[in-house]
């Protein structure tokens, strides 16, 4: 039954998914400004960005889907 309906109203789905994939990346965004060296944004930006690079290098090592 669930699937019919999200067949049937497949924009409505997109919005709800897309809305939960923005309310989840919301709340880390302000965990990490909250505990991750509150006050030095710069250096938090940093290794935020070195632990993203670093979790995609371990999964599966997919560096050639970012074009580096």
């Amino acid at each position: 039954m669930i699937k019919n309906l999200i067949k049937k109203h497949q924009n409505i789905h997109s919005i709800l998914v897309g809305m939960a994939l923005i309310f989840f990346w919301r709340g880390i965004w302000i965990l990490t400004e909250m505990y991750l060296f509150p006050n030095n944004h710069t250096l938090s930006a940093i290794i935020c960005i070195v632990v993203g690079l670093f979790i995609l290098y371990i999964d599966d090592r997919k560096f050639k889907e970012l074009n580096i």
